[in-house]
């Protein structure tokens, strides 16, 4: 009969072969003999524990330290089985137990470390694992939990560090390379993410959730086709798992592949009900798809899961503000503040919601990109109605273009120190506070202006050109998300370039300007950025050329915002899921007057918006049916002349249709002309010419006052009033331009005669 030692030693056997189930019964064999043998007992529970069985590998390992106290084996097995239970107490005293046995065992170190950062106490941690690592200074599995620890600790250039050493000491190290991808994507340190999650599943390419991490970290390079394998790959892998499915919708949504991305996510759902991220993602695609009642629905869904996840919470706010419905979006709105990107200040001071402020001082600041700043800046004489002293902090290329801006008492550059201040608010939270809706949104153009002294030299130096002449833009910032619906190849604007007369300029910066000399021989476009904003600060140039040009067609970026506040005819070419500001079913915006929208028909298919655009260039250029396009040429006296000029600038001020903006501009472009060729630059002159535009202002807006009183049949004594003085101011504009006509001893002189009355 074999003794206790040689049963062991073929238990033993038996385990290392995998025969756990013979080694099994070979220790119990022992233990109905000898039923505290602590080797046996010790033996059995660890091959309980690889069975699976953790509570009986738990029994045994107990009895075996019972019997033999100081069995540091027997302790550290039962620490690991301990920690897989999730008894983290235990799991930390029996390492204790081991550490006290063998103090200068790396392994054991290493152990508690582990075990105290799972418990987190993880000071305790770090000490021991720095000492395991002083045992032995090539221990990868140290270096990785200490990585591990130093992470869970914020220390996150710390964790890189170590955790980079551990593969450097075992390349093949799958686990350490996948940490290594997630606390690198923590910090936004995308392509070193990109590269670990590439090594490990170069490691080991059959790992789902591997290839689930690049797909998520090459999505947030705008890698959105490889973003795509990836995560398909990690699908086929794991066909029901959720998170993966979820995950390839939102590629796919981003991609604006929205059939397939509703189709994974609808698959996500039937996995997993309750996963709120795929009712988020859904929610956008049906936005997208302009389905905003199931979009809603879907976000509604989310917010039940999860009622306080802010991003649902914004992310539904634009679809309630593309849907005009700014009573609900715009509280709303306001939990962009908690979302990725998104930064709110932290100003000792209180933040201002609409309460009177009269004689306090009030910061504005920019929060978004330099179009969002342009769009909102808007509102500074709205706020300085209140009688506040208005403080704005912009964007520094910013502040000579917003310098001019009424109701702003003094630009700061964001950077700079800022003063004293009672209160404060972002640029983007005023609409909310003034409650506007798509009816009061303030829509007085232009509000940003351009520099005169730049506007005569680009006028100038186009003054050459004979056609009609388009500024272009094409190129979005392609790291603002969203960017790949947005922006628009250049070659797309050839059906424009195609046409007679047409001469398209272009004003796109880096990047999407390297497309010009790629697209030279199929696009004739003048490149007049690159001469642009080169001393100064952003967009002065711009502004002029725009002042100097006949209209600008652009995607939607910051040039769109700068031609709308400056009053000039701009062609917004619009994805067909356009940004919320732009609303639905539209050509026209409450935000821009000389704004007009030309959207997709289909998402991602643009032919069709220029081809839209080319046929109404071409219809204004060649109006159907006009036999007789040509000007009539008579003389006219100076003073005649000069009135038409003064009533031709008012309207430019003061009509916001753009097909009627850009017949204003060329009557007035080509009587300026005339006058500075026919009559010489006189003091007096200017000053008669400034007094008939005052008269003729009058006159303007005391008949938009008649008929006012018309429309609601009010004919009280201010009706009576404002009529006298119609009469009155046309006497006075007959005056002055008789003595304009005087001045250049004119052939002809307004006449004027009417009865006397009594």
């Amino acid at each position: 009969m074999a003794t206790v030692a040689e049963a062991l030693a073929q238990g033993w056997q038996y385990q290392r072969a995998g025969r756990l189930d013979v080694a099994e019964q070979v220790y119990r064999n022992i233990l109905d003999v000898q039923p505290d043998q602590p080797d046996a007992l010790y033996l059995l529970g660890t091959v309980c524990h690889r069975q699976g069985k953790l509570d009986d590998a738990v029994q045994h390992l107990l009895m075996a330290v019972s019997v033999r106290p100081d069995f540091s084996e027997a302790h550290n097995n039962l620490g690991v089985v301990m920690a897989t239970m999730g008894h983290r107490l235990d799991a930390v005293k029996h390492f204790r137990h081991v550490v006290r046995l063998k103090p200068n065992d790396p392994d054991a170190s290493n152990n508690l470390g582990n075990a105290l950062r799972e418990q987190g106490e993880l000071d305790e941690a770090v000490e021991r694992l720095r000492y395991a690592l002083r045992l032995r200074p090539d221990f990868a599995d140290a270096m990785h939990n200490l990585g591990l620890t130093l992470h869970d600790q914020g220390k996150y250039e710390e964790a890189v560090a170590q955790l980079t050493l551990a593969v450097r000491l075992r390349p093949d190290f799958a686990e350490v390379y996948n940490d290594l991808g997630m606390i690198c994507g923590k910090m936004k340190r995308w392509d070193e993410a990109a590269a670990h999650f590439q090594q490990l599943v170069r490691l080991r390419p059959d790992n789902a959730d591997g290839l689930a991490h690049l797909g998520a970290v090459l999505r947030e390079q705008g890698q959105l086709d490889e973003s795509a394998d990836r995560l398909r790959h990690a699908a086929r892998l794991k066909p029901d798992d959720a998170n993966i499915l979820s995950n390839l919708g939102l590629t796919l949504q981003q991609a604006g592949q929205l059939r397939e991305a509703k189709e994974h996510l609808r698959h996500a759902i039937s996995v997993d009900p309750e996963h709120a991220d795929a009712h988020n993602n859904l929610a956008v695609t049906f936005a997208q798809l302009g389905r905003f009642d199931e979009a809603l629905g879907e976000y509604a869904e989310a917010l039940r899961i999860r009622p306080q996840q802010a991003i649902y919470r914004r992310n539904r706010a634009l679809s309630w503000l593309t849907l005009g419905d700014f009573e609900k979006g715009w509280p709303e709105y306001e939990f962009r503040w908690q979302c990725p990107g998104f930064v709110e200040r932290k100003l000792k001071q209180p933040r201002w919601n609409g309460e009177p402020i009269e004689n306090k001082t009030l910061l504005l600041y920019a929060e978004q990109g330099l179009g969002d700043t342009m769009q909102w800046i808007r509102y500074a004489p709205m706020v300085k109605q209140f009688g506040a002293t208005v403080f704005v902090e912009v964007q520094p290329a910013l502040m000579r273009l917003l310098s001019r801006v009424k109701g702003i008492d003094r630009l700061i550059a964001q950077g700079e120190m800022l003063p004293a201040f009672d209160y404060h608010i972002p640029l983007g939270s005023l609409p909310g506070v003034f409650q506007t809706t798509v009816e009061t949104i303030p829509d007085e153009v232009p509000y940003l202006t351009a520099e005169e002294e730049r506007v005569e030299y680009w006028q100038g130096q186009l003054a050459s050109l004979p056609d009609l002449k388009i500024g272009i833009a094409w190129q979005g910032n392609p790291k603002q998300g969203g960017d790949r619906l947005r922006s628009i190849p250049l070659i797309h604007f050839a059906p424009l370039a195609r046409l007679d007369g047409v001469q398209l300029i272009s004003l796109q910066k880096e990047p999407g300007a390297e497309q010009l000399k790629e697209m030279a021989d199929a696009l004739p476009v003048i490149d007049l950025a690159r001469r642009l904003d080169l001393s100064g600060g952003a967009f002065l140039d711009t502004a002029a050329v725009m002042r100097s040009l006949d209209m600008v067609i652009t995607c939607d970026t910051a040039i769109g915002h700068l031609a709308g506040a400056l009053g000039v005819p701009v062609w917004l070419a619009l994805s067909a899921a356009a940004d919320w500001r732009w609303l639905t079913d539209r050509d026209d915006t409450p935000w821009y007057p000389t704004m007009r929208l030309f959207r997709q028909n289909k998402l991602g298919r643009w032919d069709d918006v220029f081809e839209r655009m080319a046929a109404e260039i071409k219809s204004r250029l060649s109006p159907a049916g006009n036999v007789n396009t040509q000007s009539v040429t008579i003389e006219i006296s100076p003073g005649e002349l000069i009135d038409k000029i003064t009533i031709l600038q008012i309207k430019n001020e003061r009509v916001k249709d753009s097909a009627k903006l850009q017949n204003i501009r060329t009557e007035l472009e080509t009587l300026n002309a005339a006058r500075e060729q026919s009559l010489p630059p006189a003091e007096r002159i200017d000053s008669l010419t400034a007094d008939l535009k005052q008269v003729n202002v009058a006159i303007w807006e005391a008949e938009d006052y008649l008929r006012a009183c018309e429309n609601v049949q009010k004919f009280d004594q201010d009706f009576i009033d404002i009529a006298r003085s119609v009469y009155r101011n046309n006497d006075h504009r007959a005056s002055l331009k008789r003595q304009i006509n005087e001045f250049f001893s004119a052939t002809f002189i307004e006449e004027k005669e009417h009865p006397h009355y009594r």
